[in-house]
């Protein structure tokens, strides 16, 4: 598989929920597996919380592939970010860098 610029990611949430849980996504054009690594950082006054999650999966060309399930408890003021890196075999890994979606 080439991982092409027509690799798409985003991050989808159950709203209203608490804890928040949060599921990765990527998508491609191409089929193939790939090797990944979720990691969430939350950022709160009380102080920093990290997570983080991997594995492999296999894609189907155009098709969502979900990359786990995370879950986090956040207030308003605390800052949350996921990365998400990505690695065909054989291939330089990509890295994505989201802010979590808001609760």
């Amino acid at each position: 598989m080439s991982m092409d610029a027509d690799i798409q990611v985003w991050l989808e949430s159950q709203q209203r929920t608490q804890p928040q849980v949060i599921v990765p996504y990527v998508q491609s054009h191409n089929a193939g597996i790939i090797h990944y690594t979720v990691e969430m950082q939350r950022l709160a006054p009380q102080g920093r919380s990290q997570m983080r999650q991997s594995g492999t999966v296999h894609l189907t060309a155009d098709q969502p592939a979900a990359l786990g399930r995370m879950a986090v408890t956040r207030s308003p003021e605390d800052r949350c970010e996921i990365t998400m890196t990505l690695r065909a075999p054989g291939e330089t890994e990509r890295r994505f860098d989201l802010a979590c979606p808001e609760s």
